[in-house]
């Protein structure tokens, strides 16, 4: 079931790609590679004995972006994620910790509006994301 899942959007990636009639007029075809952090915690509500700290974590991915117009483009993003927050607790007599994290593997479909002028190339994106958690603890 899993792997029929992810299979999905890697058709709908190769679908975009074999549309070549606006994408052709547009001639604009980019490939890249994708990195980053997630920083993130936990808040614990009311106030109990744990103190959250903040964790880093890390995204790879890659994405394919083609034109459909001269400032219209869609962008479709294959991405690993991590997230989760750390907390560390004081008891009467001895301490504690607790950890959680999920992996996942999303992939957004994203539509692109850019202004692209000589100095700045401000965008807007908006598109849906499809993530698939690949393990949590």
């Amino acid at each position: 079931m899993m792997r029929s899942l992810l299979v999905v959007p890697w058709i709908l990636v190769t679908l975009m790609l074999s549309m070549t009639s606006e994408a052709s007029a547009a001639d604009t075809v980019h490939f890249g590679a994708l990195g980053g952090g997630n920083f993130s915690n936990i808040t614990i509500q009311p106030k109990t004995a744990f103190d959250p700290s903040t964790t880093s974590r890390m995204n790879l991915g890659g994405f394919v972006e083609f034109g459909l117009s001269r400032n219209i483009f869609l962008e479709a993003r294959g991405m690993y994620v991590q997230k989760g927050a750390d907390a560390r607790g004081r008891g009467m007599e001895t301490g504690f910790s607790a950890e959680a994290m999920a992996n996942y593997v999303t992939f957004p479909v994203l539509l692109k509006v850019k202004h692209i002028s000589e100095l700045w190339r401000p965008y807007l994106v908006v598109g849906p994301e499809v993530g698939y958690n690949t393990s949590a603890k």
